[in-house]
């Protein structure tokens, strides 16, 4: 193949990995500040906050399932992670910890494994003893849902349903207490500017 024609297939590569690209980022759903999860565009199911994903652990109420509408009138901290994700693993203590500190003042952490057999989760939530509700998408609706990038992402939601606050990358303890803590003690308001 000569210098030209190699050129040639390089670029009609090209085109087709930002064509496909293009698509990709077409269907992503882009979740901003301020937006309300509680009604469509965000799912058939009405929104966001009433998608129901199996319970891990502990049951969910009923039916084994879980929603972020099942802690309405509280702050939510909305996890998505993956067993195999060693980031998650390491910020699962500074999520556990925060959870015990923070509980009883109307916040709560669900956890949404993505990407796991059941098994495999329930081995993740047992070897770094987590306690805050844990559910599992089965169906795989949560990364498109929140517009997922990778793991870990955490999303906060107010007691309202709508979200506050967006973390595309690990949380730690210093960013929990200086970028959460203000918001569930009432000191921060984020959506002051955007309505």
């Amino acid at each position: 193949m000569s210098n030209r024609s190699f050129v040639v297939v390089l670029l009609a590569l090209g085109a087709i990995a930002l064509l496909g690209f293009g698509l990709i980022a077409k269907n992503e759903r882009k979740l901003e500040i301020g937006a309300g999860l509680v009604g469509p565009p965000y799912s058939d199911a009405g929104g966001l906050i009433d998608r129901p994903y199996e319970s891990l652990g502990d049951p969910g109420e009923g039916d084994g399932k879980r929603q972020i509408a099942d802690y309405r009138g509280k702050y939510v901290l909305i996890n998505l992670w993956a067993s195999w994700c060693t980031t998650c693993g390491k910020e699962s203590a500074a999520l556990q910890s925060y959870y015990e500190r923070h509980r009883d003042e109307g916040f709560v952490i669900l956890g949404i494994n993505t990407e796991d057999q059941e098994g495999e989760a329930l081995d993740f939530i047992d070897e770094y003893n987590l306690t805050y509700p844990m559910s599992r998408d089965s169906e795989r609706h949560a990364r498109t849902d929140y517009g997922s990038r990778g793991f870990p992402e955490s999303f906060l939601v107010d007691p309202r349903g709508r979200l506050v606050l967006i973390s595309r990358a690990p949380v730690e303890r210093n960013y929990l207490e200086k970028a959460v803590t203000p918001i569930i003690r009432g000191k921060l308001d984020p959506l002051e500017d955007v309505g």
